[in-house]
């Protein structure tokens, strides 16, 4: 296991299965051009491609809506794309309703455990680099475990702190290949050819990043429980059955 192994498994999941995965992605975005025309912010969309004196300013009343969806319904929207990329590599047939829209079912939950994992790594950075970063790896797994598990807020963390363990140098690695070295240049190159430029970048951005990126932090996730668990196994002694003790006992 390692970055390398999860960033390949995560491109192979998504060759075997890029239509459902860019069929999620553009609910997603669906989804979100919805939310934010109900918030009178669709001018903020429409402006990068074209459209004339639309997107060039928006009211401060629409800035702070857009940015209070963008934290809580595109936090669980993103999420939800998570947990439905999470079971095509787990090979089942994930849903739009039922998976997309599921972190829906649990907000406050959603919102309370991204909010510890931004708490918490900006409470490392403010320290040191590395702190925040060795944080940010550790809870890594929280919001999507919340889901998967089924668990509460601080057990999500846990869970997410005690799977990560011995495995936050190769989780690191794993983020910045999709947010460093595919994400800045591929903005270098969007910001440098103007709003086509910048509309291209975005597009392969949701359509291949996104995807494969997603992929691969769940295939690490899948690893990383299946390994956690197996030692939990490993480590519980095993009770003698009840022949075992009858045996002992006649002898």
């Amino acid at each position: 296991m390692g970055a390398g192994t999860w960033i390949g498994a995560g491109l192979g999941v998504y060759r075997e299965h890029w239509g459902r995965m860019v069929l999620g992605i553009l609910a997603l975005v669906g989804f979100h051009v919805l939310l934010v025309a109900m918030g009178g912010g669709i001018t903020y969309f429409l402006g990068p491609i074209g459209v004339p004196d639309i997107g060039k300013e928006i009211s401060p009343g629409i800035a702070v809506l857009l940015a209070i969806l963008a934290f809580t319904v595109g936090t669980m929207l993103h999420l939800g794309y998570y947990y439905y990329v999470l079971k095509l590599v787990r090979g089942e047939r994930p849903g739009i309703v039922d998976d997309l829209l599921y972190p829906f079912r649990r907000p406050l939950a959603v919102i309370g455990v991204t909010l510890l994992y931004a708490l918490a790594v900006m409470f490392g950075l403010a320290f040191l680099i590395v702190p925040g970063i060795v944080l940010a790896a550790k809870f890594y797994f929280a919001d999507i475990a919340l889901l998967d598990r089924r668990l509460g807020v601080m057990e999500a963390m846990s869970e997410s702190s005690e799977i990560t363990r011995g495995h936050k140098l190769s989780l690191f690695l794993l983020m910045l290949f999709f947010q460093v070295v595919l994400g800045l240049p591929l903005n270098a190159i969007g910001a440098a050819l103007g709003d086509v430029g910048r509309f291209v970048a975005e597009a392969i951005s949701y359509l291949l990043v996104t995807p494969w990126s997603t992929a691969s932090a769940a295939r690490a996730y899948i690893d990383l429980l299946e390994e956690a668990q197996f030692l939990a196994e490993e480590a519980t002694p095993s009770m003698p059955s009840a022949g075992d003790a009858i045996s002992e006992g006649r002898q």
